[in-house]
């Protein structure tokens, strides 16, 4: 049951992170006069009104982890996982059946904010099937998932447009939100599978402590914080938490990283504008940004928590400076300092997510996983990734708002992502070494 469950969580993180692909390998063809959807002319240019849906679908985001937490940690990850594959599944296929600008924006919106629910859901679903010794494994497959469902999507939506193109269709951008809404049936399934069969094992266990004998009960009971815990609501072991200096060194740290994670949503516009690639090999380059996720996650996500606090700050410190090595090259070409070639930049975007993905996923989960519990893991989660698309929304607004096809124009974006990574540097190595009790 616990092999499924893996599969099952794999399963969800991989098809829903790469449905979330779709849009920037699309969004070119979506603006454009010929390929794409109906703008309303009195609402501006279909630039601005894309803007507008970004800044308003990354809100939403923002919106779903402030008020979803909570009701994942009552209802159960499992459960929430199956309502959001199914409510994904919906309106990515709305998505391909609309033409006008307003039925896109509405469908993606509310997409992004059932998105929310599925880091929290799945850090909670990890919680009620898997021991602690466990968490550090399984929190790594999940981002391994994650990233490799943008690897693959990448490459396969790109083949999908590129053969579309070939035969002349005049809006192949429909057959990806296509596939993206019937990838999401396969968790879907499993999740139903595994997740009652998951369900059946913790009510026997639930029976089996019901009937233990008064001094097996003592036995079991004497954990003070697990006692505590147990009973408090999410929002009351939230609050606890806020008054620590390691939640906020966490939530600044998650914050800044997730900023400077939004360079995957403009690689295929990056590499389409400025390296003059065309839209399909854009698309692609998705994925090697992907792949050194993956890669670093792979290699990685099994040992971390075995690693001693020293050696634990030695590496994230490394991994971030290696990323924030990777901006500082791209700005550099941006404003002249240095000339990259397609080629060299393809490279540094593969290093810049193989510094980037165990800093961004494994301190802050496993933080959120301990201190939280099964009551409010999602709860802390959702709280820092709350922080951290409301500054997303921001810095995706100004992105839409740019002219992509001017270098100059990507320097200053460039410049923020290189800061946000010495901060999150700045604030999660102290984190690291010096956690609070109970971490």
């Amino acid at each position: 049951t616990r092999a499924g469950m893996t599969v099952a969580l794999f399963a969800t993180h991989f098809t829903v992170m790469g449905a979330k692909v779709g849009l920037p390998c699309c969004l070119a063809m979506l603006t454009s006069q010929s390929t794409g959807l109906t703008f309303s002319s009195s609402k501006g240019t279909p630039q601005e009104q894309f803007a507008r849906i970004l800044g308003l679908s990354t809100m939403a985001i923002a919106g779903g982890k402030l008020v979803l937490g909570p009701l994942i940690d009552r209802v159960g990850g499992i459960f929430s996982l199956r309502v959001a594959l199914a409510f994904l599944t919906t309106m990515l296929g709305c998505i391909a059946l609309g033409q006008h600008i307003s039925v896109f924006a509405i469908c993606w919106i509310l997409v992004d904010f059932i998105f929310s629910a599925c880091w929290a859901g799945c850090l909670n679903a990890v919680h009620q099937s898997f021991p602690e010794e466990d968490w550090s494994t399984k929190v790594g497959i999940l981002a391994v998932a994650a990233r490799s469902g943008n690897c693959l999507a990448f490459l396969i939506f790109g083949t999908l447009l590129s053969s579309q193109m070939a035969q002349d269709i005049k809006q192949p951008w429909r057959l990806v939100f296509w596939v993206s809404a019937a990838m999401q049936l396969v968790p879907l399934t499993l999740l139903t599978y595994f997740g009652n069969r998951i369900s059946e094992n913790n009510n026997g266990d639930a029976i089996k402590t019901v009937a233990m004998s008064d001094s097996e009960s003592e036995k079991y009971g004497n954990d003070k914080a697990h006692t505590l815990q147990s009973i408090l609501s999410p929002m009351k072991v939230l609050r606890s938490e806020i008054g620590k200096l390691e939640f906020w060194q966490h939530l600044i740290s998650r914050a800044c990283l997730m900023v400077f994670s939004c360079i995957l949503l403009f690689v295929p516009t990056l590499m389409n504008g400025v390296y003059g690639m065309n839209s399909a090999d854009a698309a692609r380059t998705g994925a090697v940004f992907a792949g050194g996720c993956m890669l670093s996650l792979s290699l990685s996500s099994n040992h971390y928590g075995k690693l001693t606090r020293l050696q634990k700050a030695s590496t994230l410190a490394s991994l971030l400076g290696l990323s924030t090595c990777c901006a500082l090259t791209q700005w550099a070409h941006m404003v002249g300092r240095i000339t990259l070639s397609a080629s060299a930049s393809v490279l540094s975007m593969f290093l810049w997510g193989f510094g980037f993905a165990i800093p961004f996923y494994i301190p802050p989960s496993l933080y959120a996983l301990k201190r939280g519990g099964r009551v409010s893991s999602a709860t802390i989660a959702d709280c820092f990734d709350f922080v951290g698309f409301s500054c997303v929304a921001v810095f995706n607004r100004y992105m839409a708002l740019i002219d992509h096809s001017i270098q100059t124009a990507w320097s200053l974006p460039f410049l923020i992502l290189a800061g946000c990574s010495l901060l999150s540097m700045i604030t999660l190595i102290p984190a690291t070494l010096f956690p609070s009790e109970g971490s």
